[in-house]
């Protein structure tokens, strides 16, 4: 997943935000990707990568074009985009082809687009949307098995809890007395464990509080089952996955003991199939010390008359003992089973992205606009922008005209169509021309004058003054990152203390708004 993000703060927010719902990633899963990152090309690198982490890339700017990821099936519009030729292109981020991404010859056929900022609609194009259902997790098709199998084991005398099933294993279940505590015991974690916090449990705050009693599992009527399949199950609990394996395993195992409860013979037996495949598997580890200590178990589960008579509590006790060492069958001989889950789609309606004029070279019509602008830097309004001095409203209206009406750059909607209408035409013109070197220490002479400068805060001006004639304007947040914070920690207040520090932020506001920039950034 791409996330088009508006800025470094809004690109921060969202990364905070995934990170405090989902804190079991450890910040590794969603990455902000911007030219403010440090190590951001690795980062890059690594989610070119299937395997790695990130998975989701929050960007800005540096994903939008020229990077060929061929797994990124989602992208989400978090911004919106003017320019009719950078939309397409970021649009092409999903067209990358990948074979096999959903298991052998199910190739990436379709990617999914997010557009939360009405671009489409700015465009004039209209997105088919559709309800599609989500398919159910893992964990919530365990949640609803578990609860299954508790209901219909309902009318049985209420059994002393037994150890959890992640501690070890100190003795076996021997009843469906036993196996209803300990199906009992795992639900009832679970729930406990649910953050209401969260905000995909806070709408169901009801329910999942009513369940965090333990009272409430008292007795589970037809009401109660229903209110935890339908407002419970699924939701995400704080307690840690295990390995996958091993949660596949719990899931086969309780089909097993449902399917034995329904006696459907047919898929008993396929059920059992796949445990002697597994255990096949597990003998050829042996010399693995954690399965040499169950080969007993493994042997015995391979032959016919270990499934003869079955009972639950036997299939539990199986699930129990082997399911920490599934993860050591290899991968090599285990058969693999691919589980393809199909969103339901709505009705398709073509989207034709019309007037798009996809033969504009956007890299070359930039270098074009460029070298018109500064080939005129003479020019009286250009010259005031380089100069820091302040345009008349006159001065506006001839440098729009200067610009617009040149060959060079075709009329203003073919500008706004290729760099976008974010921020105004001097701003854009400033950070082409930069700012005369004299003019940005004359905008600090009068501070450096009253002020008695140490080394560092002159090394700190000049460095303002250095950035400001290569690029024309610097946000005033900057100050407070690298390179600024090599000289101070604390970047711009570490420096010069918060009362000298609101006098350069003043400065530096003073020379951008010369520039057409309003912002009013902290």
């Amino acid at each position: 997943t791409i996330i088009f993000a508006r800025n470094n703060a809004h690109a921060k927010f969202i990364g905070e935000r995934f990170d405090h719902h989902y804190p079991q990633y450890q910040g590794h899963f969603a990455r902000m990707i911007t030219y403010q990152v440090n190590y951001a090309q690795k980062l890059i690198e690594n989610f070119e990568v299937t395997d790695k982490l990130p998975q989701i890339a929050i960007s800005v700017d540096m994903l939008d074009t020229g990077i060929d990821v061929p797994d990124v099936v989602n992208l989400v519009f978090f911004k919106p985009v003017r320019s009719k030729v950078k939309f397409l292109q970021m649009i092409g981020r999903g067209t990358r082809l990948r074979p096999d991404l959903f298991g052998p010859g199910k190739d990436k056929k379709t990617f999914c687009i997010f557009d939360y900022c009405e671009n489409f609609e700015f465009f004039n194009e209209q997105a088919a949307s559709g309800d599609a259902a989500p398919a159910e997790p893992l964990h919530k098709r365990i949640f609803l098995q578990r609860l299954e199998l508790l209901a219909r084991l309902q009318g049985e005398d209420t059994a002393p809890q037994v150890a959890d099933e992640h501690a070890p294993v100190h003795g076996d279940i021997e009843t469906d007395e036993e196996l209803r505590a300990s199906l009992l015991s795992k639900l009832r974690t679970e729930v406990a464990a649910m953050n209401l916090a969260n905000f995909i449990v806070r709408p169901q705050r009801e329910h999942v509080e009513r369940f965090q009693k333990p009272d409430a599992w008292a007795e589970l009527n037809e009401e109660a089952v229903g209110t935890l399949a339908h407002h419970v199950a699924g939701l995400p609990t704080e307690i840690k996955n295990d390995d996958i394996t091993a949660r596949l395993f719990d899931l086969t195992c309780l089909q097993l003991q449902i399917a034995t409860l329904d006696q459907q013979a047919a898929r008993q037996a396929g059920l059992i199939e796949r445990i002697q495949k597994l255990a096949h598997g597990l003998e050829a580890v042996a010399n693995i010390p954690a399965v040499k200590n169950q080969l007993a178990l493994i042997h015995a589960v391979q032959s016919e008359e270990y499934w003869q008579d079955a009972t639950l509590p036997m299939i539990d006790n199986l699930r129990r003992r082997l399911r920490e060492l599934i993860q050591f069958v290899d991968k090599t001989r285990r058969e693999p089973v691919y589980t393809v889950l199909d969103d339901e789609m709505g009705k398709a309606t073509d989207v034709t992205l019309g007037s798009f004029n996809i033969g504009v070279n956007l890299a070359q019509y930039r270098r074009k606009v460029e070298a018109f602008i500064q080939a005129n830097e003479q020019h009286v309004a250009i010259a005031k922008l380089k100069h820091n001095r302040q345009l008349t409203p006159t001065d506006l209206e001839e440098l729009e005209q200067f610009v617009y009406e040149a060959e060079e750059v075709g009329g203003r909607e073919r500008f706004r169509e290729c760099f976008g209408d974010d921020k105004p035409l001097t701003l854009f013109i400033r950070s082409l021309v930069g700012l005369d070197p004299q003019a940005a220490k004359e905008a600090f002479a009068d501070f450096i004058g009253e002020q008695q400068l140490d080394s560092r805060q002159i090394k700190f001006v000049e460095m303002i003054i250095d950035q400001l004639t290569r690029q024309g304007t610097m946000p005033p947040e900057k100050l407070y990152e690298p390179p600024f914070t090599g000289v101070h920690y604390e970047g711009l207040d570490g420096v010069f203390g918060a009362d000298r520090a609101d006098k350069v932020v003043g400065i530096v506001r003073s020379v951008n708004a010369n520039a057409g920039d309003s912002r009013k950034v902290a």
